[in-house]
């Protein structure tokens, strides 16, 4: 799968907006609607999802069923 940094800007930007995503509390995505994103298919945002964790612009962390989502690093808001 290719690296897509238009969906990788729109999950970040999502995270940072979102004043819940504070690190007191776990979120819980299986397809990109329930983070209310568009155009991209579940695989796909697992993907990305799973490059944010792994890359440390995320904290949580990413399975077979879901992604969870604590908070943006300080690096994610870079």
């Amino acid at each position: 799968m290719k690296r897509d940094l238009d969906l990788i800007r729109e999950i970040l930007l999502h995270i940072e907006s979102g004043q819940e995503y504070d690190g007191t509390r776990e979120f819980y995505y299986t397809t990109p609607e329930e983070m209310g994103l568009t155009g991209c298919t579940p695989e796909e945002f697992v993907y990305h999802c799973t490059l944010l964790i792994e890359d440390g612009y995320i904290e949580g962390a990413a399975t077979v069923l879901n992604i969870v989502v604590r908070r943006l690093t300080s690096r994610g808001h870079d």
